[in-house]
């Protein structure tokens, strides 16, 4: 019975649909993320395999992989997944086989990276578009397209889709989507500026991905499955708005068309349309998806802040769309399909839209990640598996990290405990929420909070460790995830009441609001601080507070995710903050700020807080003091350095499996 409830909660997201002649077990679709883990021969190396069939094992009843490339002279990354060749058939079928034994399809995501194409960097050609473009990642000018040459294009597409039924796939999506790569950019008046007939008017530019069609069904057959991926509005000036979707959606349909999956916005004035990050609505393209259903017979899939199933059968019961695709969630969660379909609310870990892993991590040429799942893209080797000798172990701080080791380690059969100096569990995560938009960042602390209890921890709130309690309480561990302290540079006045640091701000120490403040560091904890304090003061009810930012480097917040980091600056822009970069503060007055920009002197004035948002330093005492007392001590998270909550947890993992 306890099945039967959450089941008939989620009655329309977990009833069977079809499109085409693809039948799909639930309406949940995996949606496409770009990983960079194919082989070096375009196919799913091992890493990539076991994370999909973690996804496929956890229940999605579709997943639509990262773009494979139909060209391989024209890589989208380093390590592309791709269909430009027959010997990629045989190992790709050995793979879909697996993924099918778990009664999940899988389609790939098809397409040419035109303009967004990496060839330059990996010693192919120039990149080609509909028209001379300016790609914004690779900052990289494409050639256009001769008339000539589209007909090999063409025909690399309907190659591409024969190599895909070929090795057992169950259909296949076309990106047109974000005027993005060569159809999505064919397709948008952002891009395509030609004036031959694959261009000069919405059914000139309809052109290329009518001709794609129709060669891919003559191809691989007019009964596999095909999905065109659509934005529904580009929502840049001079995109296709979603009256001009919905007029080419019938068309695209009559061309032989099986479903649309609607996303939005345009790359990259939109990108963080593409990638909706925390603040954002929830569901954001659903009122595009809904407008496509008007005028189509063909099934929807909506993409987009889809983070709850909950949420996403409320989509389905407004008839806003057929099917969900999620990503993010997934990265968070593999297993969140099977968890919703048991009533496991709880247990889902929860996708935040923080794109702290998932996107600044390949950002700076790290791997894809996920804050809340260190284990995302290393399934192979980092199962939970018991312990073969239960241990006492002692956990001190119950930030992220220390809850993580502890769930951690309780799993494995550990008898866990963990202290924490406050009256409440989270650390710098309940500072982190405060920031404006960031209030959903708490759903971390209440995921590890409730799956610390569940699985047996003794929490003591209000409780220092000290060596004399450890030598008493005699653990075989330790694990010390004590945080870390706000920086304080030593510079003239220092010790005036005007000074405060961002955890005091952040933390509601302070009791008055500032009219006029200075925020120094500018980095994201004082990017963020100051756009908490910042009002340009139009609502008299709240009045203005200037804010000035200061900070040593000429950008700030350099190491946030792009689509992250562009709402917030420009929400500070519309708040009057101002940044004075390459500076830093010589001396704090009564009410002035002495600055030094480029060797001259300025004094900033008025001023009645001076915000210290200048880095942390470990808070850790404790370790070293615990030598000899105990046989094993391990640091972790900002306790052992100051970064981020992905390092605290990913720590915490680690040493929760090694423990």
């Amino acid at each position: 019975m306890k099945r039967e409830v959450p089941m008939a909660m989620l009655a329309r997201l977990y009833s069977p649909i079809r499109i085409g002649a693809l039948e799909l077990k639930n309406r949940i679709v995996m949606a496409p993320m770009t990983t960079g883990w194919a082989a070096a021969n375009g196919t799913f190396s091992p890493r990539l395999a076991a994370f999909l069939e973690a996804r496929a094992r956890g229940g999605v009843g579709l997943i639509i992989t990262e773009v494979a490339t139909v060209d391989g002279t024209y890589p989208y990354v380093p390590q592309t997944l791709g269909l430009w060749d027959d010997a990629q058939i045989a190992p790709m079928r050995e793979f879909i086989q697996r993924i099918h034994r778990f009664g999940t399809k899988i389609i790939p995501q098809i397409a040419h990276p035109g303009p967004e194409s990496i060839s330059v960097s990996m010693g192919g050609p120039q990149p080609v578009g509909p028209s001379v473009i300016r790609c914004p990642a690779t900052k990289q000018l494409c050639r256009e397209l001769a008339a000539e040459e589209i007909p090999r294009i063409i025909e690399l597409f309907a190659e591409g889709a024969r190599r895909a039924r070929e090795a057992g796939f169950d259909g296949l999506e076309l990106h047109a989507a974000h005027s993005y790569m060569l159809l999505g950019s064919f397709l948008s008046g952002l891009r395509n500026r030609r004036t031959d007939r694959y261009g000069g008017s919405l059914e000139g530019r309809l052109t290329l991905i009518l001709e794609v069609i129709q060669a891919i069904k003559s191809r691989a057959g007019s009964d596999f499955p095909l999905i065109v991926r659509l934005s529904g509005s580009e929502i840049v000036p001079g995109g296709r708005d979603i009256r001009g979707t919905q007029y080419i959606v019938p068309i695209l349909r009559q061309a032989g068309v099986d479903g649309f999956h609607i996303s939005g916005g345009a790359f990259a004035d939109a990108a963080s349309w593409i990638l909706p990050t925390t603040g954002m609505p929830r569901g954001l393209n659903t009122v595009f998806s809904k407008a496509v259903k008007e005028v189509t017979d063909a099934p929807v899939i909506v993409v987009g802040r889809i983070d709850d199933p909950r949420f996403a059968e409320d989509i389905l019961a407004r008839g806003e769309a057929d099917a969900v695709a999620m990503g993010r969630p997934l990265l968070a969660d593999p297993e969140l399909p099977n968890k919703a379909a048991a009533g496991r609310f709880d247990d889902i870990a929860p996708c935040t839209g923080c794109l702290i892993g998932c996107r600044g991590q390949p950002w700076v040429g790290k791997n894809i990640t996920c804050v809340i799942n260190p284990a995302c893209g290393k399934e192979r080797y980092m199962e939970i598996i018991p312990a073969s000798e239960p241990k006492r172990v002692m956990v001190v701080g119950g930030g992220p990290g220390g809850m993580e080791a502890a769930r951690t380690a309780a799993l494995r059969g550990h008898r866990v405990s963990l202290y924490e100096r406050s009256p409440f569990l989270g650390g710098q995560l309940n500072l982190a929420s405060v920031a404006p938009t960031k209030q959903e960042l708490s759903k971390w602390v209440r995921y590890l909070r409730i799956q610390i209890e569940k699985a047996g921890v003794e929490i003591h709130l209000g409780a220092e460790v000290t060596p004399e309690l450890v030598e008493r309480l005699k653990p075989d561990a330790v694990i010390v995830a004590v945080g870390a302290n706000p920086t304080v540079p030593t510079i003239p006045g220092m010790e005036k009441n005007l000074v405060a640091t961002a955890h005091d701000v952040l933390g509601g120490k302070i009791p008055a609001h500032p009219t006029a403040a200075v925020v120094w560091g500018g980095g994201m904890v004082g990017c963020e601080t100051a756009d908490f304090l910042a009002d340009p003061g139009d609502n008299q009810l709240i009045g203005r507070t200037a804010v000035t930012l200061i900070t040593s480097k000429k950008e700030v917040a350099i190491e946030m995710a792009p689509e992250a980091r562009a709402p917030m600056l420009q929400r500070m822009r519309r708040n009057g903050v101002t940044i004075v970069g390459s500076a830093t503060i010589k001396e704090i007055l009564e009410d002035a700020v002495v600055i030094e920009r480029e060797g001259e002197k300025q004094i900033i004035r008025p001023v009645d807080m001076v915000v210290l948002a200048r880095g942390s330093q470990s808070a850790d005492t404790l370790s070293r003091k615990l030598e000899g007392l105990v046989p094993e001590v391990y640091v972790i998270g900002d306790a052992k350095e100051p970064r981020q909550a992905l390092d605290a947890i990913a720590e915490g993992a680690q040493i929760g499996r090694k423990v």
